[in-house]
């Protein structure tokens, strides 16, 4: 019963620190929320994580998820932190260019749409740090940043997407902290990227299983929505 105690306490933490808002620190890879006071008018939306407007008629949406792995960072890391393998959320690009895990790398995926064919979509890595404890920050947007790519068939659209990963290695050798952000301007709903993050967090933890690699207890993945505005 402590020990469960301890897990939740130390999840507790990683949480309040993800969504505390205030500017985050290079010392710790557990970044913070929008900073305030929040200005006006607000800034265009785009890789900087603050108070932002989306292009008219799109939605922003801001929102992270959590989980606990049972597993050190740095074999998170294995499953998570290869921006060309995308296996822990089962997705597979059709395309890449430049160095993996470099700054300007790029995936591309074709997205099929039942009965109204196929859209292009592309991201790009935008910053990929580690820490000697295994921690890692993974950062990455739309790319190009941000014209709309619209999905066929009225599903909508993409005016910008930027999203955060954090694994933070907890006091716990064996347990991994996971922060998921996203903040984006979305026409509709385009994709389902709730859903797609809780599964890629479970499932990162499966492959570790798999591999042996997974020796402590996991609390399975949650999302908060921090807001929802239409713009």
């Amino acid at each position: 019963m402590r020990f469960s105690k301890v897990l939740t306490g130390l999840l507790f933490l990683a949480v309040s620190a993800a969504a505390t808002p205030t500017p985050p620190q290079e010392s710790s890879p557990i970044a913070g929320g929008h900073p305030g006071p929040r200005p006006r008018p607000l800034p265009p939306c785009n890789s900087e994580y603050r108070p932002c407007r989306c292009p008219p008629g799109s939605t922003f949406k801001n929102f992270t998820s959590f989980s606990l792995i049972g597993a050190p960072a740095a074999h998170v890391q294995i499953v998570m932190g290869d921006f060309f393998d995308m296996t822990f959320q089962s997705l597979t690009p059709n395309s890449t260019t430049g160095s993996n895990q470099v700054a300007g790398a790029t995936r591309s995926f074709n997205f099929t749409v039942p009965a109204a064919g196929y859209y292009l979509f592309r991201e790009e890595l935008t910053k990929w740090k580690t820490w000697p404890d295994g921690s890692f920050i993974q950062e990455y947007r739309q790319h190009p940043d941000p014209p709309l790519v619209k999905v066929p068939g009225g599903g909508g659209g993409y005016y910008g997407m930027w999203q955060r990963i954090i694994g933070q290695q907890t006091l716990i050798p064996n347990e991994t902290a996971l922060v998921w952000k996203n903040w984006r301007c979305d026409i509709g709903e385009p994709f389902p990227a709730v859903l797609s993050h809780e599964n890629g967090m479970n499932k990162a933890s499966s492959m570790l299983q798999d591999l042996g690699l997974h020796t402590g207890v996991d609390i399975k993945a949650y999302t908060t929505f921090y807001e929802v505005r239409d713009d």
